[in-house]
């Protein structure tokens, strides 16, 4: 069994799931790649893969099979996670006293706020209580070893379920006081969860910044007299962060969490304050960098006839890899995070494959195929972490031109930072600006703005392939960008004409195609899926 992801582990499946596994531990992994995008409710409305993984989590804590102790037992930190997801599938979003019952029975309260094993109690389920009591002691043994399993920690995005999960107990405080009477709230010492802590996260940054590094260290030389106060092991974990990063975050942070679990309960550390805590600890540990690969064996299967008969790569065959830096793990809710698709990266850190549109890809292989040994160049807006750009340097290192240009500012940065570091400077270029229909003049446009058209009049030689693509969710803005391109598109400047366009466009054919016939442009407009 592979001890640093779980993922060859099989959970069987009986009883209630049978016919429907048995499942993997690959599947849930997969499911909770992008698990920091959803809020509960998503959680229960998504589709095949939550599904999939879903069920394969409650299988795994399903005490009518006999098998599953055995897997739980040699994937702990995978059965944690895939635990926290099985809880938020037992429970409705809609019906927080459901959540309550879960929690907390009527007059035995003071089982859940004292030691590993908690005695549940549900009204109408017992087996309910039998899967969250086996759910709640593999995350509680878990986050009692941390330091013992920092192999897992790129692999499993424990600490943003405990952090999601935190934000959606809000009856947390009620509770801890319900089965702790003795039990009051410490004042912080000084509360760099609410103020350092919280905008070292909100503005996107991997590095701590020496105001949250200077704040930790007045609380450890003052600390607090409550060793569970979150801002006291935020602080720890900050220093040790700041020294070793991750790993010796979680080594420092690891006996004081252990602490507060034999002292106060799980619950304690699952109260709201906590949230921002396990999604800084998630910051900490995520890797910043991957190498990825990509094996292209002939057109993807999604292609649209149109296209595949045009381009005719049937026979194509590659695979290469190169470094990428990714930005920091997404976080719900954060505009910063929408607007730059931080949940990509997470995607990627998974996947271990660029997200380049796969249109892109083919259309790449046909122009090279074409060119023989020609230098070509390719344009890419909306270029997010510079993957197509990036895919093609590497592909073809010696005969590529890419200009990979992206508005936000932290994904222009990691594209520099993956330039760098696969040597691919004489090959990528990056520029950080916004593309917009209309600028008074090219020479005199902000570095902020540009249009299609002044772009390409910087270009040395005629573009092979510009693809528009703003964005991986909702209506982007490629309809009006194009309008700024018309100059380059027309009859006037042929040698500044690109030879193909590629324009994420939902059901738009017709759309494109009135545009290419109004303006008399020498482009016909296929269908790429």
């Amino acid at each position: 069994m592979d001890s640093d992801t779980c993922d060859p582990a099989v959970i069987p499946a009986t009883g209630k799931f049978e016919g429907k596994g048995p499942f993997s531990f690959r599947q849930i992994r997969q499911a909770l790649s992008y698990v920091r995008t959803f809020t509960l409710a998503e959680i229960h409305t998504r589709g095949s893969i939550f599904d999939t993984a879903g069920e394969a989590a409650l299988a795994l804590f399903e005490p009518h099979i006999s098998e599953v102790s055995t897997v739980r037992a040699e994937c702990l930190f995978g059965t944690a996670s895939a635990g926290i997801l099985a809880w938020m599938m037992l429970f409705d979003s809609e019906r927080p006293d459901l959540l309550k019952k879960s929690l907390l029975a009527p007059h035995i309260a003071a089982h859940w706020s004292h030691g590993p094993v908690m005695r549940l109690y549900y009204d109408s389920s017992a087996h309910f209580g039998d899967m969250l009591e086996a759910i709640l002691m593999a995350v509680h043994a878990t986050l009692s070893s941390l330091e013992k399993l920092l192999r897992h920690l790129a692999h499993w995005p424990l600490f943003a379920l405990m952090g999601l999960l935190a934000r959606h107990l809000e009856l947390a405080r009620e509770l801890i006081t319900e089965s702790d009477p003795a039990w009051t709230p410490v004042k912080p010492f000084r509360p760099i969860i609410q103020g350092f802590w919280n905008a070292w996260l909100m503005v996107g940054l991997w590095d701590i910044p020496d105001e949250l590094i200077d704040a930790a260290d007045e609380i450890l030389l003052h600390p607090p007299p409550d060793a569970c106060d979150v801002d006291f092991v935020a602080a720890v974990a900050t220093q040790g962060a700041t020294r070793g990063g991750g790993a010796l975050a979680i080594e420092s942070v690891a006996p004081w969490i252990r602490s507060c679990l034999a002292t106060r309960g799980l619950l304690h550390i699952l109260a709201p304050e906590w949230k921002m805590f396990w999604l800084g600890l998630d910051r900490m540990t995520v890797e910043r960098h991957v190498l990825v690969s990509f094996r292209m064996e002939g057109p993807d299967p999604r292609m649209h006839s149109d296209l595949r008969q045009l381009l005719d790569i049937s026979e194509a065959r590659s695979q290469v890899q190169f470094p990428m830096f990714l930005l920091p793990p997404h976080m719900l809710g954060l505009d910063m995070a929408d607007r730059g698709s931080w949940f990509l990266a997470d995607r990627i850190r998974f996947t271990r494959q660029p997200h380049c549109n796969p249109m892109f890809l083919a259309m790449a292989e046909a122009i090279a195929w074409r060119s023989g040994s020609e230098v070509m160049r390719f344009v890419e807006l909306g270029a997010h972490l510079g993957d197509c750009c990036l895919w093609a340097a590497a592909r073809w290192p010696q005969r590529m031109r890419c200009l990979a240009v992206e508005a936000e500012a932290l994904n222009a940065q990691a594209i520099q930072k993956s330039v760098r570091a696969g040597q691919l400077s004489k090959v990528v270029r990056v520029r950080q600006v916004s593309v917009v229909p209309e600028v008074p003049d090219c020479v005199q446009s902000s570095e902020s703005q540009t249009t299609i058209d002044c772009l390409l009049s910087l270009e040395e030689g005629q573009t092979d392939l510009l693809s528009l693509y703003f964005g991986d969710l909702g209506a982007g803005n490629e309809w009006d960008a194009l309008h700024g391109a018309l100059a380059s598109l027309g009859p006037n400047y042929p040698t500044r004409r690109p030879r193909f366009i590629l324009i994420r466009a939902r059901s738009a054919c017709k759309k494109y195609s009135d545009f290419v016939r109004q303006n008399n442009l020498p482009y016909r407009v296929v269908n790429a899926r």
